[in-house]
């Protein structure tokens, strides 16, 4: 349970209070005994003894106006140097031991404010007052009695808070591919500040040596932390109020332990009396890695760049090596320039595991198109018709009208698509967008060039 200033604060002056009327209670009782022999002779030659001062004789205004001389160095008034000690008193209330340390800081505490007030107020008001206290013997008692229920009623007050705001149990759930493996550390807190100190120190996982390192050093954990989670647990006794949820780890491959994604994320939530609040988190990959070798005639190319057709700002650039680039699930071509020639590779991606692919720029199966320097750099930043216009002025005309195709196909204009399909000598992709459109002769003619006989009878 959480305990603020003022719960502590008013706690602190309780115990104040209730030692003030325990340690002036009996006054009475500890006089000395010369003391008491003194008052017992003096009774005896008296014909009456003297009645104690009261409180309501006691001229305090006369009192008050003898004050103390002033000193010669920095003169200050009763009242501020009394003030000054009061709100040192007041700053030491914070406990700093917690509820152990609370009554020694609390008699400390009293001990400084009893003694600034024997430095600062006058003698003769202290007597006073001294004598008053002595006379109300009966009232202290009451006064104690009311002072030790005040600490009950608070102490019964905040446990029944806690008892009415109660616990519930928190579920963290996180989501990713069932062929990946997963570490992660989850830790609760209840302020932002708190889980931010925590996130600070968290180490960024991105090596599989790393990963071990991580693994072997972990902690067994706490009530507020659980380390070593795969994919779910739980926190159980957690007070009902907002709490916030860290969640920090990383996601491997089964095959070779490689890092593919690290995680670190913040969210808050709010447990609920005697229920088990879920939080889901979806870890899953955007992206599969991709890495991509270029080679020229088997070897590596000192300079190239790869990219995803239809997907703009997804350039690599490869130096001698492999270039890693994502992929979502589906069908994609890699397009690889270099120098004065483009090649395409189609590849398929249907889980998250890393796939490692090679491109020649050398083999015929994967040229799109060589000897045009002009056109390497539009293709691969998506200007399809740039590309294609360098190629014309090349004389590159045939590969100029597929890629004109193309670019008109992506844009659902199967009709001027089809024409560029045919231009570029590829009747069979001509062919099936003129039966699309409907256009069942001229479509017949190109099956039939296409050597699609069987099609082509059947247009008619």
């Amino acid at each position: 349970m959480r305990i603020h200033r003022w719960q502590i604060s008013a706690i602190a002056v309780l115990f104040a209070g209730l030692m003030t009327v325990s340690l002036a209670a009996p006054v009475r009782a500890q006089q000395p005994a010369s003391s008491v022999a003194a008052n017992a002779s003096a009774a005896d030659s008296e014909p009456a003894a003297k009645p104690p001062p009261k409180l309501a004789d006691v001229d305090v205004d006369g009192l008050l106006d003898r004050r103390p001389p002033e000193p010669a160095t920095e003169p200050a008034s009763p009242a501020t140097g009394l003030l000054d000690h009061t709100l040192d008193v007041i700053a030491a209330l914070e406990p700093e031991g917690g509820w152990s340390g609370l009554r020694t800081q609390a008699e400390k505490a009293f001990a400084q404010l009893l003694d600034a007030t024997e430095r600062h107020l006058p003698e003769d008001l202290l007597r006073g007052a001294e004598s008053a206290l002595m006379a109300s013997g009966p009232l202290l008692e009451d006064l104690q009695r009311a002072l030790l229920t005040a600490l009950g009623v608070l102490f019964g007050g905040l446990f029944t808070l806690r008892v009415m705001r109660g616990k519930g149990n928190l579920a963290v759930s996180i989501e990713y591919p069932s062929e990946l493996r997963g570490t992660f550390s989850v830790r609760v807190a209840r302020s932002r500040t708190k889980a931010m100190t925590q996130n600070r120190k968290a180490e960024r996982i991105s090596t599989p040596e790393a990963a071990q390192r991580a693994k072997r050093g972990a902690s067994s954990g706490s009530r507020t932390e659980r380390t070593l989670v795969s994919r779910e647990t739980q926190f159980s006794d957690l007070l009902a109020r907002p709490w916030w949820v860290t969640i920090d780890g990383f996601l491997q491959s089964e095959e070779n332990d490689e890092v593919l994604t690290t995680h670190l994320e913040e969210r808050q939530i709010s447990v609920l009396r005697g229920r088990t609040v879920r939080l889901v988190l979806d870890f899953r990959p955007k992206n599969c890695p991709i890495d991509v070798k270029v080679l020229w005639d088997r070897k590596p190319v000192s300079e190239a760049i790869v990219s995803l057709r239809a997907h703009p700002g997804s350039q690599r650039y490869a130096r001698g090596g492999p270039v890693r680039i994502g992929a979502s699930l589906g069908s994609h071509t890699l397009v690889v320039g270099s120098a004065d020639r483009v090649a395409e590779h189609p590849i398929e991606v249907n889980s998250f595991q890393p796939q490692s692919h090679t491109v020649d720029l050398t083999g015929r199966e994967n040229v799109l198109f060589t000897g045009c320097p002009p056109a390497v750099e539009p293709y691969l930043n998506g200007d399809i018709a740039g590309a294609a216009r360098a190629l014309e002025r090349e004389g590159q005309t045939e590969v100029a009208n597929l890629l004109f195709a193309r670019l008109h196909l992506d844009r659902d204009q199967k009709d001027i698509a089809a024409r560029h399909f045919e231009a570029a000598g590829q009747p069979l992709e001509a062919a099936e967008l003129e039966r699309t459109l409907e256009n069942y002769s001229h479509a017949a003619t190109l099956f039939e060039a296409a050597g699609e006989t069987a099609q082509a009878a059947a247009m008619y």
